[in-house]
């Protein structure tokens, strides 16, 4: 297993490992192309703290292509202010600064907003000021570049969304990055930061993640349907647009 892959794997244990009866349901992943496993879609459900949570987590694996990759989200009540964890990770090719190519790992993570801040400010200080140490330690690791988030994903993304390039031996500083993050996804999914009228808050949630999770948004999902299907790409999607209930 690559040491992207076992990073994942600790990154899944983590988030499962505190979900009351848990659920788990796993499909794989067939390429069209040749029929070979090409990864797998695992979705969690149960309850932290009483509140129902789902888990998304999905892996691709293609040996002959180089590709490497880990989606995974941890999605809150739709009917609350609690965010919603997304981050992935990825094994590239980039150029070296000697010249010559390097493997990197493309990293993001993030906590997706359910106030807009222009009508409540507070609610970035209640959410996400304290992971700014984080976010810029995570900028800081030697070596490191930003990726370039597309406009339109950083609009319906936090402020507070770390993209990275690093060098895989900088496993540990990324996971402390997503374990802080995560943390923080726990603490206020038990505890959602603002109250919510429950029906107004489904309906946003439902439109911000269908607007977040569109080839329009990142074109991610074009590129996975030609790797796995569009019946595989369709599952994933609804797996992350869904509304929790």
């Amino acid at each position: 297993m690559s040491a992207l892959q076992e990073l994942a794997d600790r990154w899944a244990r983590h988030l499962t490992s505190q979900i009351e009866n848990a659920q788990q349901e796993r499909t794989p992943f067939v390429s069209p192309e040749t029929g070979a496993d090409v990864g797998s879609l695992t979705v969690t459900t149960g309850r932290i703290g009483g509140q129902p949570v789902r888990i998304v987590d999905t892996r691709l694996i293609v040996p002959s292509t180089g590709i490497n990759a880990v989606m995974l989200h941890a999605f809150a009540p739709a009917a609350t202010t609690s965010p919603h964890l997304l981050s992935d990770n990825a094994t590239a090719q980039d150029p070296s600064p000697d010249g010559g190519r390097r493997t990197t790992w493309h990293f993001h993570v993030d906590l997706m907003p359910r106030v807009d801040p222009v009508v409540d400010p507070d609610y970035l200080a209640k959410v996400h000021q304290t992971l700014t140490p984080v976010y810029r330690a995570a900028y800081n690791l030697p070596g490191s570049l930003p990726i370039a988030i597309p406009h339109r994903l950083r609009a319906l993304a936090s402020p507070w969304i770390i993209g990275t390039i690093v060098e895989p031996l900088e496993a540990d500083a990324l996971n402390n990055a997503w374990r802080a993050y995560a943390d923080r996804w726990f603490a206020l999914v038990a505890d959602p930061p603002m109250p919510a009228d429950p029906d107004a808050q489904i309906a946003r949630d439902t439109a911000h993640r269908a607007a977040m999770f569109d080839s329009s948004t990142d074109p991610v999902w074009e590129h996975l349907a030609v790797m796995i299907g569009r019946s595989s790409t369709d599952a994933v999607l609804s797996a992350i647009r869904e509304p929790v209930m």
